[in-house]
């Protein structure tokens, strides 16, 4: 083997191990990842109309899509038909989502996966989240919402947020 294809060799071997290392220990390295490998279906129809291209601040995008889904899904709302409409769009659970929301202040396990409790509600459930990714490589956007509903299954919070990124 020439001297010229073993360096070749290992540049490429370090370049997928650098690789390897930040899709293990980078959530938005996997999902933009994942954006690239497949087509962009562009926003799910909830979200329609509503973009940011400035990553650095896309908070009033934000404020825009949590209107929305304050709009379409108001408190009271059945979290069945929440849950329904946005899978039917498209959107997903996190399957790694822990299963308890840890509460703010509390010391959280070092290598255990956590997710700090929102203000609005110290008992939320981490599986009443849904997110959608779309995108072209090397930037994506993500919409999710966030409820918490009483004993009834009436939604009695909603939270839409955006957020854009780019490698």
């Amino acid at each position: 083997m020439s001297h010229g294809l073993r360096i070749a060799l290992i540049v490429l071997g370090c370049l997928l191990a650098a690789s390897a290392a930040v899709l293990t220990f980078s959530p938005d390295a996997r999902m933009l990842l994942g954006v690239a490998l497949q087509s962009d279906p562009g926003p799910p129809a909830i979200a329609a109309g509503i973009d940011c291209h400035d990553w650095r601040d896309c908070e009033e995008t934000s404020r825009r899509f949590d209107a929305i889904v304050a709009r379409r899904f108001p408190l009271g709302t059945a979290q069945s038909a929440l849950e329904d409409t946005l899978l039917a769009q498209n959107f997903r659970r996190d399957p790694n989502m822990p299963k308890t929301c840890t509460l703010r202040g509390v010391q959280r396990p070092i290598g255990v996966l956590t997710i700090e409790c929102p203000d609005w509600d110290p008992g939320w459930d981490p599986r009443n989240e849904l997110v959608y990714h779309w995108g072209r490589f090397p930037c994506g956007s993500t919409v999710g919402v966030r409820w918490s509903a009483d004993r009834t299954g009436r939604i009695v919070h909603t939270v839409g947020y955006f957020y854009y990124g780019c490698l």
